[in-house]
C-alpha cells in the first residue's frame, strides 16, 4: 500500500508544476501575450491604412460586392429555398454563403449594410490570429508563430480578394486556419511544452510526460462550423478539404476517427441541397460557382498559383509587366524552401511536415482541375470559378510544414536543437523580413490603386427605381448595354444572337445587386461539357432577346407590351449609349422618366393598352391577372419570392401570371383554397386558373423543407459541441 501510494504522489509531483516551473511558465506566457498583441496590432494596421475608405456610411459596392437588404429570415428562407431569386428567376440549390451572411446580419441586429463590413473589416485580424493559434499546434516557437501569423495576414489570396470585394472568400480565408487549429485539437496531437527533468525517488532522472490526450469533441464541432463557413465562402475548398479530412482521420487513431464526423457534417448539411440538385440534374459545375454577383478574372500561371497569387500579378509603377510575376513569386518563395527544407527535419515534427506538403498537393490539384473547367458566366463569357481560396489552403500548407519544422530550430521551449539550425534559422530570417513585409507592401498597393470597392449612400440604381422597388406594383428594372465590337460575333454564336445580337441585359430586383444573390449557380447550370459551353437561351431568355433585337433594330411593334407582360417596369441604359438611348425612344410604351444621378438614362415601361399575343398589356408587375379577353392588369409586385395581393372580382376564366419562370412547386392560394397550375403551349412564366369571386391571393415557392429541418439540427447540435466547458487539470495548451 505504501509502495502504490509514493507512486501515485511520484506521478501528481511529475505532472504538477513547480515553483520554477510555474515562474518560466509565467514568463512563457508574457511573451506570447506580447508577441499575440503585436500580430494584431500589425493585423489592425493594416487593415487601417488599405481599408480605411470602407469605414463610414453607406453600403458596400463595387466589384463582386452587392448591397444587402435582406433581413436574416429572408436569408435563412433563401438556404434552403431552392429558388434562385435573381434575374426571371430559376430553380436552383440556395447558396449556403447566405447562412453565414445570415449569422452576421444577426449578430448586427438585422443591419446587413453592418455585417458586410464587419466581415470585411474583421477578416485580416480574424486571419492573423487564427494563423498564431494555428500556428502554435505545430510549434511552440513565440518568433516562428508570430513569422506564420503576419504571412497568413500579408497573403496575397486575402488581399485581392478584399480588392475585388470577394467577401466569401475573404470569410474562407479568414475561417481555414480555426478549421485547422479546431482538427488538430479534435485529435489531441497539438503540440504542448516541454518541461524540465525531474529526478524520481529512485533518484533516475526522468522527463515529465504530459496526461494523455484523446482530443475534444468540441473542438471538432468548432473545426465543422469554422469548415463550413470556409467552404460556404469559398465551394472549391470542399472537395479537398473533405480529402484531406479523410487523410487525417486514416492517420489518427480509431478512437479519435469518430469525432471527426463533426468537422465534415456541418458543411455536408450546409451543401446537401446542392449535392442533391447536382445529383439530380447532372450540374456538378455548381458546386463550384462562388457566391455572390460574378466577376471574372484571369488566372495567374499555374506555378504562380501554387506560391499563393490567385489571379495575374498586375504592378504598373512599381515593377515592369514582364517582372511582374517572378517578383510576386519573390515574396513567397522563402516561405516554399523553407518548408522544402522542413522535409530534412528530423523528430516528431516530420509528421505535420508532411501532412503540410499533403495539403500543399491537394490544393494544387484542385488549383489544376480549376484552370481548366469554366465554371460560371460573366455577361455571356465562360469564366472560371476564382481560385483564391484554394490558394490560401495552399499557403496554409505551406506554413504548416514551415512552421513544424523551424519549431525545434528558433526558439521553441525545451526543444533540442539540430544539426540543420543554421539553415533554418538563415530561411527564416529571410522569410521573416522578405515575405511578409513585402508582401504587405503590396497588399496596400493594392488596396490603393486596383480596388473597385467603394461606399455608396445611395442604391445602385437610379433613384426613381429605387424609390418604387418596394412598391405594392413594382415590377422589375431591365439593364440593357451594348456589347463591344470584339464581343458581338461571339454573342451571336454562343447564345443564338441573343439580344439581337450586339446587346445584352440583366434583370434587376429591388434597389439593385445583392451580395446574397446567388449569379454564379445561376450562370453555372448555363453551362454544358468540358471546358464548358454556353447553352442556347431557354423560353424566358429568348423572350426577351425578341423584344429587344426588335427596339435595336428601330422596328419595335409590342415590344412595350412584351416587356410590361413580362413584369418589366423601368429600362436602365448607360447615359453614354447615344445609339441605344435613340432606339428607346422611338419605342412606343416607354416612356424617358430621366437622366438618372448614376448615369443612367431611365425609361418606364408605360404600354397604354399595347397588346401582345393577344394580350392586352397594362402597368407592369411581376403579379397580374388576365382576363378571358385578355386585357392584363398588375396586381403585385416586388423583389420577394413571396407574394400576396388582394384579388379584385371578376368571372371564371381568368388566370393568375406570374412574371417567373414556370416551377412544379410553385403554389398559390386563394384565401386558403389552393388554386391549379396551368400550362399554356410557349408559356415560361408561372400560371394558376382563378375562380369566380374576389379574395386573399398568395403565391410562393415551396422549398424542400426537409433540407433546412436538417440544416438547422446539425447547425444547432455542432454550435451546442462547440461551447466551452471546463477542462479537467492536466496538461496545459498555453497558446
Amino acid at each position: 500500500r505504501d509502495r502504490r501510494v509514493t507512486e501515485a504522489e511520484l506521478r501528481r509531483q511529475a505532472l504538477e508544476p513547480t515553483e520554477i516551473e510555474m515562474a518560466e511558465q509565467r514568463q512563457l506566457a508574457a511573451r506570447r501575450r506580447r508577441m499575440a498583441t503585436a500580430v494584431a496590432l500589425v493585423a489592425a494596421g493594416l487593415t487601417g491604412a488599405g481599408l480605411f475608405r470602407l469605414i463610414g456610411p453607406g453600403s458596400l459596392v463595387g466589384g463582386a460586392l452587392g448591397r444587402q437588404d435582406r433581413s436574416v429570415a429572408d436569408l435563412a428562407r433563401l438556404v434552403a429555398g431552392g429558388w434562385l431569386e435573381q434575374g426571371l428567376g430559376e430553380p436552383g440549390p440556395g447558396d449556403p454563403f447566405n447562412a453565414v451572411v445570415a449569422l452576421a446580419t444577426a449578430l448586427c441586429l438585422g443591419d446587413g449594410v453592418a455585417a458586410v463590413k464587419l466581415m470585411l473589416l474583421a477578416a485580416p485580424l480574424a486571419a492573423a490570429l487564427g494563423a498564431w493559434f494555428a500556428a502554435g499546434a505545430a510549434t511552440r516557437s513565440v518568433w516562428v508563430r508570430g513569422w506564420a501569423a503576419l504571412f497568413y495576414l500579408a497573403a496575397p489570396a486575402l488581399w485581392a480578394a478584399l480588392a475585388d470585394g470577394r467577401l466569401g472568400a475573404v470569410v474562407a480565408h479568414a475561417a481555414l486556419p480555426w478549421a485547422m487549429l479546431g482538427v488538430v485539437r479534435a485529435i489531441g496531437v497539438n503540440r504542448l511544452d516541454l518541461r524540465p527533468a525531474v529526478v524520481d525517488a529512485d533518484g533516475e532522472v526522468r522527463r515529465a510526460v504530459a496526461a494523455p490526450r484523446t482530443g475534444s469533441l468540441a473542438a471538432a464541432a468548432f473545426a465543422g462550423l469554422a469548415f463550413a463557413a470556409a467552404a460556404a465562402g469559398s465551394p472549391s475548398l470542399l472537395a479537398p478539404g473533405l480529402v484531406a479530412l479523410a487523410a487525417v482521420a486514416v492517420l489518427a487513431g480509431r478512437g479519435r476517427r469518430a469525432r471527426l464526423v463533426w468537422v465534415g457534417l456541418p458543411a455536408l448539411a450546409l451543401f446537401g441541397p446542392a449535392i442533391w440538385r447536382a445529383w439530380e440534374d447532372g450540374q456538378w459545375r455548381a458546386l463550384l460557382a462562388d457566391p455572390g454577383p460574378v466577376l471574372g478574372y484571369q488566372p495567374a500561371p499555374f506555378w504562380l498559383q501554387l506560391l499563393g497569387w490567385p489571379g495575374r500579378p498586375a504592378l504598373p509603377g512599381l515593377i515592369p509587366e514582364a517582372w511582374a510575376g517572378p517578383a510576386a513569386a519573390a515574396v513567397t518563395a522563402g516561405l516554399v524552401v523553407a518548408a522544402a527544407l522542413s522535409l530534412f527535419r528530423p523528430g516528431s515534427a516530420v509528421r505535420a511536415v508532411r501532412f503540410g506538403w499533403l495539403t500543399v498537393v491537394l490544393g494544387g490539384a484542385a488549383i489544376w482541375g480549376l484552370d481548366r473547367l469554366a465554371v460560371t458566366v460573366d455577361g455571356l463569357a465562360a469564366t472560371p470559378a476564382w481560385t483564391g481560396g484554394v490558394c490560401s489552403l495552399v499557403l496554409a500548407g505551406w506554413l504548416i510544414a514551415a512552421a513544424s519544422g523551424f519549431g525545434g530550430a528558433v526558439g521553441e521551449p525545451g526543444g533540442r536543437r539540430h544539426g540543420v539550425k543554421t539553415a533554418f534559422a538563415a530561411v527564416g530570417v529571410a522569410a521573416l523580413v522578405a515575405g511578409p513585409v513585402a508582401g504587405c507592401a503590396v497588399d496596400l498597393w493594392q488596396q490603393a490603386n486596383r480596388s473597385d470597392v467603394r461606399r455608396a449612400a445611395t442604391a445602385a440604381v437610379p433613384a426613381i427605381v429605387a424609390a418604387e422597388a418596394d412598391s405594392a406594383l413594382a415590377g422589375y428594372a431591365l439593364a440593357v448595354a451594348t456589347l463591344p465590337a470584339a464581343d458581338a460575333a461571339d454573342a451571336a454564336d454562343a447564345a443564338d444572337a441573343a439580344a439581337g445580337p450586339a446587346l445584352t441585359w440583366e434583370v434587376i430586383r429591388g434597389a439593385g445587386r445583392q451580395i446574397t444573390d446567388s449569379e454564379g449557380l445561376a450562370g453555372a447550370r448555363r453551362l454544358v461539357g468540358l471546358p464548358g459551353e454556353l447553352t442556347p437561351p431557354d423560353a424566358a431568355d429568348q423572350a426577351v432577346n425578341q423584344a429587344l433585337a426588335a427596339i435595336a433594330a428601330r422596328n419595335p411593334g409590342d415590344a412595350a407590351a412584351r416587356l410590361a407582360v413580362y413584369g418589366i417596369g423601368f429600362v436602365l441604359v448607360d447615359a453614354g449609349e447615344t445609339a441605344l438611348a435613340g432606339a428607346m425612344d422611338a419605342t412606343p410604351g416607354l416612356t424617358r422618366v430621366r437622366e438618372g444621378q448614376e448615369g443612367s438614362v431611365v425609361w418606364r415601361v408605360a404600354p397604354d393598352g399595347l397588346e401582345f399575343e393577344g394580350l392586352t398589356a397594362g402597368e407592369a408587375g411581376r403579379l397580374q391577372v388576365v382576363s378571358a379577353d385578355g386585357a392584363a392588369v398588375a396586381i403585385g409586385g416586388g423583389p420577394d419570392v413571396e407574394q400576396t395581393a388582394d384579388l379584385p372580382d371578376g368571372p371564371a376564366g381568368r388566370s393568375l401570371v406570374l412574371a417567373e419562370r414556370a416551377d412544379p412547386r410553385w403554389r398559390a392560394t386563394l384565401d386558403g383554397s389552393p388554386l391549379t397550375p396551368a400550362r399554356t403551349q410557349g408559356e415560361w412564366r408561372q400560371v394558376f386558373e382563378l375562380p369566380a369571386g374576389d379574395g386573399r391571393l398568395r403565391v410562393w415557392y415551396a422549398p424542400i423543407w426537409q433540407f433546412g429541418l436538417v440544416q438547422a439540427a446539425v447547425a444547432i447540435l455542432a454550435g451546442l459541441l462547440a461551447l466551452p466547458i471546463r477542462r479537467s487539470v492536466g496538461a496545459r495548451e498555453d497558446d
